[in-house]
């Protein structure tokens, strides 16, 4: 299961409510992000896996939500996010 923004606004440090929409959908694009980025089309069973893509996707939406802008400078995706998930990458056959 995706993180809460209430996950995010733990990992921010955030205590205002004015971001929850934006925060959402850093979330919802981080989560599409990691399940494109593994070839998934939702996230693993099990316990490791789940854990591995939580936090993946909240470093992920994090810096996404720290780097946010006008969208005229490319953002890099964390390599530790992509890295937590990499052992779950679906390698087609």
């Amino acid at each position: 299961m995706a993180p809460s923004v209430a996950d995010l606004k733990a990992q921010l440090t955030i205590e205002h409510d004015e971001d929850d929409a934006l925060l959402a959908g850093k979330i919802t694009a981080a989560t599409g992000y990691m399940l494109d980025y593994t070839g998934r089309d939702e996230i693993p069973k099990g316990e490791r896996a789940a854990s591995a893509y939580r936090e993946a996707i909240l470093l992920t939406a994090a810096h996404l939500y720290t780097h946010r802008g006008d969208g005229s400078e490319i953002v890099d995706i964390p390599a530790t996010a992509r890295r937590l998930v990499a052992a779950y990458y679906d390698w087609p056959i």
